[in-house]
């Protein structure tokens, strides 16, 4: 198997998720996250809100499938 390449930090995760059928239902994204990296709510793209670990527990709850990374 060829050895894979790691993603950078030059990859553009707005086009990744933009229009994505992913964000269909919308994207959480983690408020602690966003503050360790000093990033505000309107940096994230339409599709995507800043979030809790209550609104997080949530939805895994309440869905069929659930994408992290």
């Amino acid at each position: 198997m060829p050895a894979r390449r790691p993603r950078t930090a030059t990859t553009n995760w707005t086009e990744c998720f933009k229009g994505s059928p992913a964000t269909a239902g919308g994207s959480l994204v983690c408020g602690t996250c966003l503050d360790a990296r000093g990033l505000a709510a309107s940096h994230l793209i339409e599709e995507a809100s800043r979030s809790t670990m209550d609104e997080l527990a949530g939805w895994v709850v309440a869905v069929d499938q659930v994408l992290t990374f």
